[in-house]
């Protein structure tokens, strides 16, 4: 299928009156060239379109429609889809003719069918389009029904977006997951995904004894010595594990492991794999490493690596955010209002003679993230309160904690350092003392969020509200 060229820049884009223009085309019964009959009874319906169409737009109707293909009746090519629902062609066919779909009426599930669809006539940008949508908006139906969505995910695989979705989302389980039976029916693809991550936060000897064990499965030879392996065996094995030993961190294993669990299968890793984490051990500071580190676990219920890297970045002032293993910060969890309480005398009590914190807080029965950072304490005085100077705290907001592309920060104004800190025994955290605030029992609708010594608003709404959940951490250099 011939390329689309791209448009000069000076190039007048009236894209909606041509969207509208192809729109009367299609509902119109003019100079159509095809009848394509969709669905299986009793839920059949004929469709009419134009070939000219249906072959610039889709490289699969390229192709289905050229001339050593198509069937003809009365002058008409006639095409047969069984396997797409009517309503769901629908959908598609007028995306081909107007570009347009609309997203808001349509349930999740219809979605899913709209992407299975879609993949099958070649629509990158379509599929694109929806998963957007689904990861952004339809996240939590994602979530409740992720065996479905990552089984079907993994089974196309121009379905790039949501099987990161479920990547995170395993990622999340780290912990438990490779002793799962989960993890054992894995395929080589999903496999592989996770080893990519550097969210995947898990002992790398831990990975690599999982890797052995799933492959062994697939050989029939779960349980059995490793020494007492064939050559035979051994490439067996290799051809399981081939595409996931590259991203086995090795380096991160310890000299005794490395002797111990990986040199017996030294024979299907790549030598100068080997070699490196050997090396790394003796000159850690001269070798270039094609891997990067993963990143370390954070004790958080709130707080995960994709924030850790933009919050970081944003203390030492970074235009670009931390790669996970990057991250040059320690997270030390001081409180967590589930585990602790969400009173201002257990803040203080835990928090107030540390240096740099941040604090992390979720409003009530939703995703979205409010938070600050103190480079300072919070140590109150004997009576009353004080302001605390410092240009370098800021306040942020995670609109919604699982897209990080909502994230909003705001530095204290250059004219209000000197309150950039309100300190209270009786209060909790304050920044600003209008900016960000926790007063007392947090749980109870005590916080608020209105713009007056920081630089921008990182909240829509001022009025009091309440948190489910809030955690302060320690953080310090590496």
């Amino acid at each position: 299928m011939p390329s689309t060229p791209s448009l000069p820049s000076h190039s007048l884009h009236l894209f909606h009156t041509f969207s509208l223009n192809f729109q009367q085309l299609l509902e119109r019964d003019r100079n159509h060239d095809v009848k394509i009959t969709v669905g299986k009874a009793p839920n059949v319906k004929e469709f009419k379109a134009h070939s000219l169409i249906l072959r610039t737009q889709s490289p699969y109707f390229y192709a289905a429609l050229s001339t050593e293909w198509v069937k003809m009746d009365d002058g008409m090519i006639v095409f047969e889809k069984p396997n797409v629902a009517p309503n769901i062609f629908e959908v598609i066919l007028r995306y081909l003719y107007t570009g347009t779909i609309v997203l808001s009426q349509t349930t999740p599930e219809a979605l899913l069918s709209l992407l299975v669809a879609a993949d099958e006539l070649m629509l990158p940008e379509f599929i694109s389009h929806i998963e957007d949508h689904l990861v952004s908006h339809e996240s939590d139906w994602l979530e409740a029904h992720f065996d479905s969505v990552f089984t079907r995910s993994f089974k196309h695989a121009s379905w790039i977006k949501l099987q990161e979705f479920c990547l995170e989302n395993l990622c999340d389980q780290s912990e438990g997951l490779l002793s799962s039976e989960k993890f054992f029916n894995f395929d080589e693809d999903v496999v592989v995904g996770l080893l990519k991550r550097d969210d995947f936060v898990v002992e790398e000897v831990a990975i690599w004894e999982s890797l052995l064990a799933w492959a062994k499965r697939r050989c029939g030879r779960e349980g059995e010595n490793d020494h007492r392996w064939s050559e035979e065996e051994i490439k067996m094995l290799a051809k399981w594990i081939g595409k996931s030993v590259p991203h086995v961190r090795f380096f991160r294993m310890s000299i005794d492991d490395l002797y111990s669990k990986v040199r017996p299968f030294i024979s299907i890793i790549p030598r100068d794999v080997y070699e490196s984490a050997l090396w790394y051990h003796l000159k850690p500071t001269h070798l270039d490493l094609a891997l990067s580190p993963r990143g370390d676990a954070i004790d958080s219920k709130l707080l995960k690596l994709k924030h850790a890297a933009i919050i970081t970045s944003w203390i030492d002032r970074r235009s670009n955010a931390y790669s996970y293993g990057q991250i040059p910060y320690k997270f030390r969890l001081l409180v967590r209002g589930t585990r602790d309480g969400f009173t201002s005398s257990v803040f203080h009590a835990r928090c107030q003679s540390a240096l740099s914190t941040i604090v992390l807080m979720r409003v009530a029965g939703t995703n979205e993230l409010l938070g600050g950072y103190n480079p300072s304490n919070w140590y109150p005085p004997s009576t009353g309160s004080y302001w605390k100077s410092t240009p370098h705290s800021f306040i942020f907001s995670f609109a919604d904690s699982r897209n990080v592309k909502t994230a909003k920060i705001s530095r204290v104004h250059p004219g209000h350092v000197s309150g950039a800190l309100y300190v209270n025994g009786s209060n909790g955290p304050d920044f600003g003392n209008s900016d960000l605030r926790m007063l007392d029992n947090y749980d109870l609708g005590r916080c608020s969020c209105a713009r007056y010594r920081y630089e921008v608003s990182i909240r829509e709404e001022s009025s009091p509200f309440r948190v489910d959940e809030y955690e302060v951490f320690q953080v310090s250099r590496k």
